[in-house]
């Protein structure tokens, strides 16, 4: 490497200096001063040859750790843009439970009343979704966690793409959010006949309700509809902020 071959010259010109230099200074002293031994000149040499070392070093440490920064802040480029971000764009992007929610929730709003096997075959539909939204936001944690990595080491997004990255960042975060939310009405609503996405060993199999007045109907639906308002921004989004054919370099960048 480049580095490696300037510090090989520059040892080779310290090395020299360490040689010579003692040398001319004990020539010059031992005109001066007839007591200054050749055991004196060695000693001087060997502790110019020790500083001389410690220096080279330091030098040699700094390049070392410059590199290293280097390296670990464009792995962690790679893998914001070859990997979490493209496994985000898989799990927000589908819109499937959300449509599924909002589908059987006007169901339950419109009908009266609402028996045991209509609200089972609902759970059952979208028992996946807590298990997908918690993918979601550990995809979101990690993502949040790499960026935090590269400002660490002084890398950042640079002005071109810094607004659609916050934008994209804000976009999934606002997703999560509601979804948790929308997950914690619709338990309330499974609730009504004791069961829940796991279990419905107790379930009230007699009971109707009439759910068209029912406020955690109503938030679901609600939530459904604002979750896909955003997850069709996100996909319009994805289309300006064209990740597949960003380099690392293209938007990353050493803040200096």
């Amino acid at each position: 490497m480049n580095w490696i071959k300037k510090i090989n010259v520059r040892s080779t010109v310290i090395v020299v200096a360490v040689v010579i230099v003692p040398i001319l200074i004990y020539r010059f002293l031992s005109k001066a001063n007839h007591d200054y031994s050749i055991t004196d000149a060695f000693s001087a040499l060997a502790d110019l040859s020790m500083a001389i070392a410690a220096f080279l070093g330091l030098l040699v440490a700094k390049k070392w750790q410059r590199e290293a920064t280097l390296n670990k802040s464009i792995d962690i480029s790679i893998a914001i843009l070859t990997e979490s971000i493209p496994r985000i764009n898989g799990l927000f992007v589908p819109t499937v439970y959300a449509k599924t929610i909002e589908t059987y929730m006007v169901s339950l709003k419109n009908n009266q009343p609402t028996n045991f096997d209509l609200i089972i075959g609902f759970r059952n539909l979208i028992r996946p979704y807590g298990n997908i939204i918690e993918q979601e936001s550990d995809s979101l944690k990690k993502l949040r966690t790499e960026l935090k990595s590269l400002y660490s080491m002084s890398w950042i997004v640079n002005d071109k793409h810094k607004v659609n990255f916050d934008k994209y960042v804000k976009l999934i975060s606002k997703c999560v959010q509601m979804e948790i939310e929308l997950n914690i009405y619709i338990l309330s609503v499974l609730s009504a006949w004791n069961i829940n996405f796991d279990d419905d060993s107790r379930a009230y199999r007699n009971l109707t309700w009439n759910l068209s007045e029912n406020h955690n109907v109503f938030e679901c639906i609600r939530l459904s509809k604002e979750i896909l308002r955003i997850k069709e921004d996100f996909y319009e989004h994805l289309k300006v902020m064209n990740v597949d054919s960003m380099s690392i370099f293209d938007v990353f960048e050493h803040q200096n």
